[in-house]
Order: structure tokens, then sequence, then C-alpha cells
């Protein structure tokens, strides 16, 4: 996928990441290259059999528009974000996402939305021993497009994501020992 998409930037292609007027282009484009890699792969060959499907996440903005997210499925199409979930998630979900579910929303502030999707990936790592470091998180401000506001990757021995990982794990027992208590009495009729 990447080697294509630099031989359509170098050769000039119809269509390539330089001539896209909108980022959805660019998710149609990805998806399209996708489904073609895919068959490429499935059909002939001695890399016939290889399986190539892969799902994406591309965002970005392109100057004059708005920043624009999408999921990009193996199949071609894709999703956006919506205002009750302002982000998109690939992978391992089922630990995670309901972190980002209960804290992120369209207008949550930028830092607490990293510190979150941080948590998120920490608890799938905790949970499912297929996913790890490194993390890398990159931010891009609106309008800002030669510089990231933040980047940082961060490693499983990260002094702050260790630090993170302990907090987190202190509150969310203190959080879980503060809930009101069963009522056993009151459930059992009695």
């Amino acid at each position: 996928m990447i080697s294509t998409l630099e031989r359509d930037l170098k050769h000039d292609a119809a269509f390539n990441l330089s001539n896209a007027v909108y980022v959805s282009d660019v998710a149609d484009y990805i998806g399209e290259l996708s489904v073609k890699t895919q068959r490429k792969y499935a059909s002939t060959g001695p890399e016939a059999g290889f399986n190539a499907t892969a799902t994406f996440i591309v965002g970005g903005q392109i100057k004059g528009n708005d920043p624009e997210l999408y999921l990009i499925y193996p199949e071609g199409n894709h999703i956006t974000t919506s205002d009750k979930h302002p982000f998109l998630q690939i992978g391992e979900i089922k630990y995670g996402k309901p972190i980002l579910d209960r804290i992120v929303r369209r207008h949550t502030e930028n830092e607490t939305a990293m510190r979150c999707m941080l948590v998120s990936m920490d608890s799938t790592m905790r949970s499912n021993a297929t996913v790890g470091p490194p993390i890398e998180l990159l931010f891009l401000k609106r309008d800002e497009l030669k510089q990231p506001a933040y980047y940082r990757s961060f490693e499983d021995n990260d002094e702050y994501l260790l630090a993170l990982r302990k907090s987190w794990d202190e509150k969310i027992r203190q959080g879980f020992s503060d809930l009101p208590p069963l009522d056993y009495a009151a459930g059992a009729g009695g």
C-alpha cells in the first residue's frame, strides 16, 4: 500500500495524495487500493493465499477544509466520526473502547482526550498480551499542518506511562469501592 501511494505521487498518477480535494477522496482512494492489493495476493502467483486484508484510519486536513477522520474497512468502504463518537479505533477494541465511550466527547479538551487514549491503550495491553508498545501519540492542531503540536512515543517502561498506569489502577479500584453496595435484604424479598 505504502509503495503504491509513493509510486502514484512520484509518477503523478491521475489521482494521488497531492491532488485530493477532500480527505474523504483519500479514504476512497485507499479503500480502492486496499481491495486491489487484496485481489492481487489472493488470486495467483507465489503470493497466492496471502491474507492482505487490512483496516486503516486516515485523518487529516486539506487546506481550506475542516479536518476529517475515516475508518476504512477491508472491503474498501469507510465510516467517519459522529457527535456521539468523535473518535475511531481499530484493532482490539473491546478492552479500551468503553473508556473512550465514557470520557471523550466532541469538545473534550485535547490533553484530556490524549490521556484518555493512553489509558485506553494501556487497558487493552493489560487485557490482551498480543497488544503492546510502542504507543505513538501524535496531535495536530486545526490549520497548523506543518508541525505536530505534540508527538511522543511510549515504550512499556516509560516513566509517564508507568505513573499513568499506577494512578489509573488506584483510582479505578477506589471508584469501585465507592460504588453503592447491593442491598441483599431488599433483593431477597425479606
